[in-house]
């Protein structure tokens, strides 16, 4: 015991070395079930992932083996540190994503949300949001409380329906309210299948000071000029970052595209820092980065030509 603490147990345990608590979540019917059954301590395996959170706390990993899950829920992520992550992970999104968190034709309801807890981390995973629908979203951060350092990386974010309005796969914050604190959202691929002609940016950054966009795969099939690949709001001081992404417009037989990939506005302080991003098939570079004034803005690139900012 650390002198001067008075530790829970489990968390002593740990500061001394042990391992982190894995919780597994595998379909009844999968290949690998008995294996695990034998395999897994008694009261770590379940068939839901909504099962795995209910008991889980913080510090916990929740490992999801393949298959496709369609929670009756929202799955709910909020301790601190809570690591939930597919058991087969390829090296970006995309790859190795056979682990669904499907909403689509499912229940309308966001397929994740991380409140409350810091440090929470989601990887690996195909995730399909219930689309169209008036709760269209992949994942919540810090919508009913604050959350900080929120870890997204290596998913497949995948809308693939045709309404008026498309999903939105990570909102992070609220206008003037709560915030969604350096979050980090690295190497995932996003793919927009809908019109998404009602303002909702596959990522909406309401308000997540000191967030960071980066190495992401942005992929919009779609030429309506409200379709945004990261829409951003005008809160004061986030002072985050769009680092390195790519931006691809895909619709069959178009060349250019209405759409805009960042839509960022005049902020009024604290810019969000938008360099080294490559934007192909937009029709011009006001499609790419809509305020090309932002003093935030560096060197990025329409298809081979380097746009200039700030």
């Amino acid at each position: 015991m650390i002198k001067g603490y008075n530790l829970d147990p489990v968390l002593r345990e740990r500061i001394q070395g042990l391992p982190r608590r894995q919780i597994h979540v595998c379909k009844a019917v999968a290949p690998n079930a008995d294996y695990l059954y034998d395999a897994i301590p008694h009261g770590h395996l379940f068939h839901t992932i909504l099962e795995a959170v209910a008991v889980a706390q913080a510090y916990d990993d929740i490992i999801v083996w393949p298959g496709q899950y369609k929670e009756t829920a929202t799955i709910a992520l909020k301790y601190d540190s809570m690591k939930l992550l597919a058991a087969e992970m390829g090296p970006f999104g995309r790859c190795l994503t056979r682990t669904e968190i499907r909403q689509y034709g499912h229940v309308d309801t966001p397929c994740m949300s991380i409140e409350t807890g810091h440090n929470i981390e989601v990887a690996g995973f195909r995730i399909t949001p219930y689309d169209p629908g008036t709760l269209s979203t992949a994942i919540n951060l810090g919508q009913t409380a604050a959350t900080y350092g929120a870890y997204i990386h290596h998913n497949y974010f995948y809308g693939v329906a045709s309404g008026a309005t498309g999903p939105c796969f990570v909102r992070m914050g609220t206008v003037d309210t709560l915030d969604a604190d350096s979050a980090f959202i690295y190497r995932n691929d996003f793919y927009c299948g809908g019109a998404s002609n009602d303002s909702v940016g596959q990522i909406e950054w309401l308000s997540a000071g000191r967030a960071q966009i980066r190495e992401n795969n942005f992929w919009t099939q779609g030429n309506v000029a409200t379709a945004f690949a990261i829409n951003i709001d005008n809160a004061i001081g986030m002072r985050g970052g769009i680092f390195d992404n790519r931006f691809m417009n895909i619709e069959i037989g178009l060349t250019g595209s209405l759409a805009v990939a960042i839509n960022n506005p005049a902020y009024a302080g604290g810019d969000i820092l938008i360099d080294g991003n490559h934007f192909i098939n937009y029709s011009t570079t006001a499609q790419c980065i809509a305020n090309l004034a932002n003093t935030g803005v560096g060197v990025n690139y329409l298809n081979e030509h380097i746009i200039a900012g700030g």
